[in-house]
């Protein structure tokens, strides 16, 4: 809620929606004998279920149920809080089902529809059989046999059981149903005699003194029909049937006057459709006239079978004055007995029945007229191609019969026009469309200002999807046009490279709303438009970069199953001539990491070699001095293949070995000499890394070879022989055999790699404490024997 000088309120509400109450036709028997068959008022409201609880209905003007036919009424649905709700409802009132007596064979199956009399008063689609234990006896003759049939009415919830009289006849003779006698409008000086019999059978018509008065024959089917000379209305005849010179049981009629039947008229082709429809009685003894007529149904809430039945009746005193309820609008001629009923509220097309009754309640045949041309509607259209001619395509499909059918294009040219057939199918042959391209059918039903033009239908003329036009000038730029002419594109997606990206981009414009106006899908890269009329792309030259690719598609988006699609289109964009840029100058390749070399210098693998190439290598060079007596070193090489695994290029030393997922090379002791040094370079793409190198330690295995102590100058001591000098030589043989030691554990320094780092031993822990232990102990050895020596000089001094 805006007050002006305040903020907006929202203010919360609750909105009670009910529905709207429809009108349901319903079927019910005729009221007799006092009991009344009416409705409730709630059982001809089609949604009642749908209304609140507390909603009421209620007869305004209830059906007169004392009559057949279709009778108006009015219900009043009342919901509290809204205003009442009057609704027009249709009660078909029908006859109740009357039985009769009939005539059988011994042995034959009467037929439970013949055996009711009033079977075609009954209406469409009602059904007929015998009850359980209801059929008649038929294995021995005799008159007056009892049966039971069970008629089952559309619209009536429970079907009605109606007794009936079956006279059973001996085989050989025969017998007559359903015979009477007519005198008819249209043959003024005769009887007409109709009935039923075997065929083949005589039928002989006799008068009250039993004078024979006309014969006749039965047709195949056992029908016979005998015109006589006129008798006058309630005169007796007999029907005797004979066959093989046996006479049947004589069949008594009556002779009954039908009446003339009514005179209808409606207006003229070339008068405008609303003038009125006229009932005429005829001038005879008629003194019922009994219309059906097709009302225009409320398009709300109205009967779904807008039926109506109008009867009038003339009284005693020769006024006819209308019998019961009527439409709006209905009027009837006191004097003539003339109905008028307006064209207005009948349904176009429709039909008008009249039957006109006498004194004596007979009815008249039915007079028939129809309203108008009914307006005629498209159903099952189709359009293919015609596979006689490829230059033509067929549209074929329903409508009423006689109609015709009028083809236009989307400039509402026609093309082609044809006109349906008594069973309303109709085929026309137009020139071939454009894919996409919709075509209209229009019915029209008559002639003149009373000719009935029914709805339009499109039909979309099938076909791939067509390609939309790329254009991409010289200057740059491009721009997209979807083709129209296809009605079905809706949709079209461009794929382009932005100037500055080595990155597509994807742009979508579609078409929207009844307008069909075309916009960009999401947000709009910079620079790029779309004309909402004709669907345009355009992409500024500084938006797309020169001398790449643009592709388009047109879509049809509302096909869910994705494959309404046109073949891509695609196109170069433009670029000017531009100078030759400075070359790059190529980059250098990266080189390889440096190759790791391992040379223990103690433990299990003292005196082996292993080299490690780093992870980017595709290549290890190693050089060493093999084992023996040569000095030349050897070089191999190892490389990495396309599926990243290690091998030797070459052949392989003895002894070599290499790791095909990590490239390292082992090499073990007894294959590589003793001190000497090992050189390892890496290389990638063929750009070499560092040399590294490394020291390889002395084989364990081989027994090393003592280190001659140095010998002393004589001293005093020696010469002189004293005891000093004896106890100093023995020190001195000590202190030489501890020296030699000292020299052989001297080498078992720990193994180091080239770059300077120390190798870690793979000896336990106790190992390596005995070795330095072992090391202490050969050098405080040394040291005491240098200082014996010294000062062994310094007494002799």
């Amino acid at each position: 809620v805006k007050i002006p000088g305040q903020d907006p309120q929202e203010v919360p509400v609750t909105i009670t929606v009910t529905a709207s109450p429809e009108g349901n036709d319903v079927t019910v028997l005729q009221k007799t004998d006092g009991k009344d068959n009416t409705p409730q008022p709630k059982d001809v409201i089609k949604n009642n279920g749908d209304l609140p609880e507390n909603a009421k209905t209620s007869w305004k003007k209830k059906p007169d149920t004392s009559k057949t036919g279709n009778q108006p009424g009015i219900v009043t649905v009342t919901v509290p809080g809204e205003p009442d709700v009057d609704i027009p409802v249709n009660v078909l009132v029908v006859p109740n089902p009357a039985g009769k007596t009939v005539s059988v064979h011994v042995g034959d199956s009467p037929s439970a529809e013949n055996s009711i009399a009033n079977k075609d008063e009954l209406p469409n689609g009602t059904k007929f059989a015998w009850a359980t234990n209801g059929t008649p006896d038929t294995k021995t003759a005799g008159n007056n046999k009892n049966g039971t049939v069970v008629v089952t009415i559309p619209g009536i919830a429970n079907p009605v059981n109606v007794p009936v009289i079956v006279n059973v006849v001996e085989q050989n003779k025969p017998f007559i149903n359903g015979g009477k006698a007519e005198n008819t409008p249209d043959k003024s000086d005769k009887t007409t005699i109709t009935g039923k019999t075997q065929p083949g059978n005589t039928v002989t018509v006799k008068d009250n003194d039993g004078n024979t008065v006309g014969t006749g024959d039965a047709n195949k089917d056992g029908n016979f029909t005998i015109e006589i000379d006129k008798k006058d209305p309630g005169t007796t005849l007999k029907l005797v049937p004979s066959k093989g010179g046996v006479d049947g049981d004589a069949t008594t009629v009556t002779v009954t006057a039908k009446p003339q039947k009514p005179t209808i008229t409606v207006p003229t082709d070339n008068q405008k459709n609303d003038g009125n429809v006229t009932v005429t009685p005829p001038t005879d003894d008629t003194t019922v006239v009994k219309i059906e007529i097709n009302a225009k149904p409320n398009s709300i809430n109205g009967p779904e079978q807008p039926v109506r039945t109008i009867i009038t009746k003339k009284d005693n005193d020769g006024k006819w004055k209308i019998d019961g309820d009527a439409p709006e609008g209905v009027i009837v001629n006191p004097d003539t007995g003339v109905v008028t009923i307006p064209t207005k509220n009948l349904e176009d097309g429709s039909t008008i029945t009249a039957v006109s009754k006498n004194k004596t309640d007979k009815p008249s045949d039915p007079a028939t007229a129809v309203t108008g041309f009914k307006t005629p509607q498209i159903s099952e259209q189709t359009l293919k191609d015609n596979p006689d001619d490829s230059t033509k395509q067929i549209i074929t499909g329903k409508t009423l019969p006689g109609a015709t059918v009028t083809v236009t294009d989307k400039d509402r040219k026609q093309i082609g026009t044809g006109t349906a057939d008594a069973h309303g199918d109709f085929t026309i042959t137009i020139d071939k469309q454009k894919p996409g391209a919709i075509v209209t059918l229009t019915p029209t039903n008559g002639k003149g200002d009373g000719a009935k033009t029914g709805d339009s239908v499109n039909i979309t003329v099938s076909g791939n999807i067509t390609k939309p036009k790329i254009d991409t000038p010289a200057e740059g730029g491009a721009s997209v046009t979807p083709d129209l002419t296809d009605t079905r594109v809706n949709k079209v997606v461009v794929t382009y490279t932005p100037e500055g990206s080595e990155t597509t981009a994807t742009i979508t414009v579609v078409a929207e709303g009844d307008k069909h106006e075309w916009k960009i899908d999401g947000d709009a890269p910079e620079g790029v438009t779309v004309n909402p009329q004709t669907g345009v792309v355009t992409i500024p030259a500084n938006k797309i970069k020169r001398g790449s690719t643009i592709t388009a598609q047109s879509e049809d988006s509302s096909d869910k199953t994705g494959k309404s699609k046109s073949e891509v289109v695609t196109a170069k964009v433009g670029e000017k001539e531009q100078p030759a840029p400075e070359p790059e100058p190529e980059p250098t390749p990266t080189p390889a990491g440096e190759p790791t070399i391992l040379t223990p210098q103690d433990g299990v693998e003292q005196g082996s070699a292993t080299v490690t190439p780093p992870a980017d290598a595709d290549t290890l060079e190693i050089t060493y001095t093999p084992e023996g007596d040569t000095t030349t070193p050897v070089t191999i090489t190892v490389k990495k293949d396309k599926n990243g695994n290690w091998t030797i290029d070459g052949n392989t030393p003895t002894g070599v070995t290499v790791d095909p997922k990590t490239g390292k090379v082992t090499i073990p002791a007894t294959q590589i000499k003793d001190g000497s040094t090992i050189t390892a370079q890496a290389k990638k793409n063929g750009q070499p890394s560092n040399t590294a190198n490394g020291k390889v330690g002395n084989n364990p295995t081989k027994k090393p070879e003592p280190t001659p102590a140095p010998t002393p100058a004589p001293t005093p001591e020696h010469e002189s022989g004293s005891h000093d000098s004896d106890e100093h030589t023995g020190n001195s043989e000590n202190n030489r055999n501890k020296s030699n030691n000292t020299q052989l554990q001297a080498p078992k320094s720990p193994a180091r790699h080239s770059s300077g780092q120390v190798a870690q031993s793979k000896l336990t822990n106790t190992g390596s404490a005995i070795a330095a232990a072992g090391a202490v102990a050969a050098l405080a050895a040394a040291i005491g024997a240098a200082l014996a020596v010294i000062i062994r000089r310094k007494k002799r001094d």
